[in-house]
This record gives structure tokens, sequence and C-alpha cells, in this order.
């Protein structure tokens, strides 16, 4: 996608932040299959988020002329979480303004772009970098929720004593409790590399599942590289996996993730199944899946059922910065602004955002370790 190109008088920071809030982002597998686009733009920096569960209660029956029974509502959690903040920025000097080349061209200047215009081009490239990135640790955020669970519960954020490892970056952390039977670890001769495993029964226990605790069918699997090569190489899979069976909504969604890491390999017992190899580099330099968060396939392979998801949403926290507090444009999903120091000369693009995706309904997703 071409790079929207800023004049050299809308450099404020109203402009940016706009601008930024209005670019088309780039597609995330993971974010938009299980968010759909879903946002809750909030007036503050934290959220009171809520997990339901309980939806098998029968209605009581009465005597015609008796009083109502008083029942109970669904069981909902609740707890406050501060939104985490992303706050980045890129410094440049003259040379990165004026005198980067282009893709298939020459330089700004001798391209006979006028100086402000160049410089107005660099800070807009720069800003769009750097909304990528937090569209990245969104993306990232999303992948955590939905296949990092510890006793029983999604995990998103750092270990509270070892971080992130880079000694930098603040620790965060929320955990979201949820049943214990819907992380699946197949063993023995159960696990998909080994010579018969019965994917079926697997398939059919997840529908089970998901059933049973949120009264809708799987819509989706999501494998990582490993899990996929173990599926695809079985022979039952080989004669029931249906390749042409694909309805408008998948072939948008082909299109959609067509380079997003995402491959799509048929219907499997009515369940489409995808591939996520898309990879991030870490705050250590390490080159790490979206998927699992290791450095190599695991085995993983996560069912949801997209029709319970539909309360979830990505959250963002207000901006506390002073330009943004007191203009009053401190909601939203973004934050920009420059500004020039004049020894050394630079000029400095600063972008901020407090997005923290939540799942509702947790178990909603079922991970299975089928290796």
């Amino acid at each position: 996608m071409p790079t929207p190109v800023i004049t050299n008088n809308q450099l404020g920071w109203a402009f940016q932040t706009s601008f930024l809030n209005n670019v088309k982002p780039k597609a995330s597998f993971l974010t938009q299959l299980f968010f759909g686009g879903r946002e809750t733009i909030l007036p503050t920096e934290s959220v009171e988020l809520s997990y339901r569960e309980g939806e098998r209660f029968l209605a009581p029956f009465v005597e015609v002329n008796a009083e109502a029974i008083p029942v109970g509502g669904r069981s909902t959690t609740f707890a406050n979480v501060s939104t985490p903040n992303i706050r980045i920025k890129r410094p440049m000097d003259a040379y990165q303004a004026f005198l980067r080349r282009q893709p298939a061209t020459g330089m700004f200047i001798s391209n006979g772009a006028p100086v402000a215009a160049a410089r107005a081009q660099a800070i807009a490239e720069d800003s769009l970098f750097m909304s990528e990135m937090i569209d990245n640790r969104i993306e990232w955020m999303v992948g955590q929720l939905v296949s990092s669970t510890v006793d029983g519960k999604m995990v998103l954020g750092y270990d509270a004593t070892t971080g992130n490892g880079d000694g930098k970056s603040a620790n965060w952390r929320i955990e979201i409790p949820r049943a214990t039977d819907v992380d699946i670890t197949l063993t023995s001769t159960a696990r998909w590399n080994d010579a018969a495993p019965n994917v079926q029964s697997d398939f059919l226990t997840v529908k089970r599942l998901l059933a049973k605790h949120v009264n809708a069918p799987p819509t989706v699997c999501i494998m990582d590289s490993a899990a996929a090569n173990a599926f695809l190489s079985l022979a039952s899979v080989k004669t029931d996996l249906d390749r042409r069976n694909v309805d408008a909504g998948t072939l948008a969604l082909q299109s959609q993730f067509n380079e997003s890491g995402a491959i799509y390999h048929g219907t499997y017992m009515g369940i489409p199944i995808w591939e996520y190899t898309r990879e991030y580099v870490d705050e250590t330099g390490t080159t790490r899946l979206f998927l699992g968060g290791q450095t190599t396939a695991q085995g993983l392979a996560i069912f949801a059922a997209q029709s319970a998801l539909s309360d979830s949403t990505i959250y963002y926290g207000c901006i506390p910065d002073h330009d943004a507090f007191e203009s009053g444009a401190f909601v939203g999903k973004r934050f920009a602004k420059a500004w020039k120091v004049q020894d050394p000369s630079v000029y400095t693009q600063l972008v901020q955002s407090r997005p923290l995706p939540f799942i509702r309904r947790p178990n909603a997703v079922v991970v299975m370790d089928v290796l």
C-alpha cells in the first residue's frame, strides 16, 4: 500500500492522530478471526472486565396465580484492569528526513520535492511503521489469549518475575479464569504423529465441549505448522478433508489473509482448517510464532466458536499525554505527534496507544496440544 502524503502544514498532532486513526490497518489473521473489527474506545485508562458463565439453567414452572419465582443471573466475574500502555518514538535527523531513498526512485531532493514536503513524507512513513508495530503487538496479545493457558486460565502478558527479557519494557499480565477441560493435551497413541490416531474422535470431543460450555459449534480451527503437517499426513484426513466446499465467507477470508501467513486447507467435519505461520521479533531479538509464542511450532490446534465471541472486543484506554489531555483528544485508538530539537537537529515522531483485547467467554476457545 503506498504511503499517504502528509503536507508540511499538517505536522501537528491533531492531523497526525486523525491520519493514523483513519488509515486502514493491514489484515491481522488472529485479530480479525477472533474480534472481527469489534472495538471499544474508553474515556478512562482502566476497564471493568466481566467474564460470562452459566447459560444452562431452566426456567421453573409455577401455578397460574402463584407468585413469580426469583432466579439468579448468569455467573459473572468482574475485574478492574488498567489497559497496557504503548508509547514509542523514532528520532529522525536531517539526512533521514530529506535524503531518504524511495523504492525504485532517487532521493527526495533529487526528485525535486520541496524540503518541507520531504520531511512531512518521512514523518508519515515513520508514523505508519510505528502504527504497524502496535498492530503487531495486538496480534501478539490475541495469540497469547487463544493459545497460552496456565492452570486453567487464559493468560495475557508476561511472567511477573522474568518479564519480557529486555529489562526496559513494563511487565503487565492478566489471567482470565476458564474451564480446565477446554485445554487438552493428547498423549501416547492419541497424538496426531502416532501411527493411527483417532482425529475424528478429537474433533467430536471439541464439538461436545463447546456445546457444553457455550452452546455453540466450532466454526474455525487454526493449527501451527507442526500440527498441520501431522494432520494433513493422516490417511483418514486425506480421505475426508473437503477442499472444495468453500463458502463465500471463507473465500473472503482467503483473499484478505493471502499475505498474512495464513493458509486455508479446507474443511474437516464441517470445520474450516487454517494453518498460521506468521512470525514476529520479540524485545530480545528472538523470532517467534504469533500462535503459541515459541521459536518453533509445538503442535497446537486452536478451535473456536465464533458465534460465542460476538461480545468480545478490543478496548482502547485513554492516552496519558499533556497535548492529548489539553485538547480533549485523548480518547481514541492512536495518538501521534512530532517535535523538533535544535541541537542536535532532530525531528522525533511519537505514537501511543493503549489496546486490550478481551475475550468475554473464554470457554468458547479450545486449545489442543496434538503432539
